[in-house]
């Protein structure tokens, strides 16, 4: 015979099984938090890589598109951003932005998230716009060569085009010369690379590239220690749409005889006024033509 209910009796096994759940739920919490310490380096790691690997598929789209835009403006490169008269260096704004080089690409990409860098913060993005609507990208053309045509140029594959960029010295990047826009400092200017000394030609008193995307080389100057936005290295695209990896050194420009290597712009660059498709209309011009 079983033994009669008391309603006063504590139930120990009950008592025990939910110390227990207690006490294993922090043991578990415990182990979680040590490995999600461990492991969150690991992460960081890993999303770096896979961020890169999308910048370098960006890059490829936009090589892909360069190489359209080329064929179909007889033989020109795209402008660098449209200004406000042909004879002028001062920024054309379309609803407080500048009309650049990406909107003329766009055409054959049709993807806008193709010059967006993943691991680019906003603070980098710059902002540009055609007068209807604003996009942000994370990529700058060298101003140049802007509206060049690619058979004046010699050994072009050895040349930088396009590389990834920072607007307006954003996480400490290099940004000395500002671009105007009705006689006021541009701050979206990410999207062309310059130099410090002069915004479209390197010289003998020439350091560094300006507006590539390398955190904090306004400080550090740009060597190979100098930290970069994915593991180790940026993308760049040569002018024939070859992807380069490269180091922070890259930013550095360095006379090499009678060039200045990937950064060499020879002199004089033709002038060019095109001819475009009728669906399809550049930029007037681009600074420094």
């Amino acid at each position: 015979m079983s033994d009669p209910y008391d309603p006063q009796e504590v139930d120990e096994k009950r008592r025990g099984s939910q110390y227990v759940s207690r006490k294993d739920f922090r043991i578990v919490a415990v182990v979680l938090f040590v490995l999600a310490i461990f492991a969150w380096p690991v992460y960081m790691f890993m999303l770096r890589g896979v961020n890169s690997s999308l910048c370098a598929k960006n890059l490829r789209k936009i090589s892909g598109a360069l190489q359209n835009y080329i064929a179909d403006f007889d033989d020109h490169l795209p402008y660098a951003y449209e200004t406000v008269d042909y004879d002028s260096k001062d920024v054309h704004l379309r609803g407080g932005y500048a009309y650049t080089w990406q909107w003329q690409l766009e055409r054959y990409t049709n993807d806008w998230s193709a010059f967006r860098c993943p691991a680019a913060d906003k603070s980098e993005n710059t902002l540009t716009s055609d007068g209807t609507d604003i996009e942000a990208t994370s990529y700058g053309m060298l101003n140049a060569y802007s509206g060049v045509q690619m058979s004046t140029i010699p050994n072009p594959d050895q040349k930088i085009l396009i590389g990834e960029t920072a607007k307006s010295g954003a996480n400490g990047t290099a940004d000395p010369l500002p671009l105007m826009a009705g006689g006021n400092v541009l701050k979206d200017d990410g999207f062309v690379i310059g130099f410090d000394n002069d915004q479209d030609y390197p010289n003998s008193k020439t350091s560094y590239a300006t507006r590539l995307a390398f955190p904090g080389s306004a400080k550090t100057g740009f060597n190979h220690e100098t930290e970069t936005r994915h593991p180790a290295e940026n993308h760049f695209l040569s002018l024939t749409g070859a992807m380069r990896s490269m180091d922070g050194s890259i930013g550095s420009v360095i006379r090499l005889g009678d060039s200045f290597g990937p950064w060499d712009v020879p002199k004089p660059i033709p002038a060019f006024s095109p001819t475009p498709p009728s669906q399809a209309k550049p930029p007037s011009r681009a600074s420094g033509r």
